[in-house]
């Protein structure tokens, strides 16, 4: 039988925020004046990477002339720009926090952005004092897909990673949380379920997982 769960460990990026698509577009808009145009396959390609695989990432599908330091710079200023007028919280994400909070689990954040990132974003919504811990990719020396931010997490949490539950929208995101020993529930309704083969449920958005939190919550054989 699988432990019941006592906290809960959020990704950021692409599932409780639309900063996945507002960085997609960032970078469209740095590529173009270069002559070059980012493909879908891409962005599914770089989701869940951190900062500097992304630019590694983006500088070997484009082969542009440009400092990688300088790129990752430019984006992140354009970024944080565009989050202070456009950043939304992804459907569902403030009923499902004050339903968990209102059950009094404690919640943490496991991400591949900086840690500074992480507490802009939060505080664009509101949502600082949702959350009891912060981990951020600056925090570990490695980001994910290996376990570190996971690990990290569980411990400022207290609570064994036995007892966690992950939430995810990406397979990188998702290889990292079960290398920690952390059950895994995927939300993403874009991407092939074969993909998430490892994943301990799948919803297609956080309304969905909401409305299943008390299969997700409870122990199970």
């Amino acid at each position: 039988m699988m432990r019941r769960v006592r906290a809960i460990i959020f990704d950021l990026d692409g599932l409780m925020i639309n900063t996945e698509e507002l960085a997609f577009q960032v970078y469209q808009q740095i590529l173009e004046p270069y002559g070059q145009h980012l493909e879908d396959r891409h962005f599914q390609e770089f989701i869940g990477m951190d900062a500097d695989d992304t630019v590694r990432y983006i500088l070997d599908a484009t082969q542009i002339s440009i400092d990688g330091q300088a790129l990752g710079r430019a984006h992140l200023e354009s970024l944080l720009a565009r989050m202070r007028t456009d950043l939304e919280p992804n459907p569902g994400l403030i009923p499902l926090l004050d339903e968990l909070l209102r059950r009094k689990y404690p919640l943490a954040i496991a991400s591949n952005s900086t840690t500074g990132y992480v507490h802009d974003a939060l505080a664009a919504l509101r949502l600082q004092d949702h959350f009891r811990a912060i981990i951020g990719r600056d925090q570990v020396r490695q980001g994910k897909p290996a376990p570190e931010v996971y690990l990290a997490a569980a411990a400022r949490l207290n609570t064994p990673v036995s007892d966690c539950l992950a939430i995810e929208d990406s397979p990188v995101g998702m290889q990292a949380a079960i290398e920690a020993g952390i059950r895994c529930v995927i939300v993403n309704a874009g991407w092939q379920a074969a993909e998430f083969s490892g994943a301990f449920a799948r919803f297609p958005t956080l309304v969905d997982l909401h409305a299943s939190l008390d299969f997700l919550l409870a122990p199970s054989d």
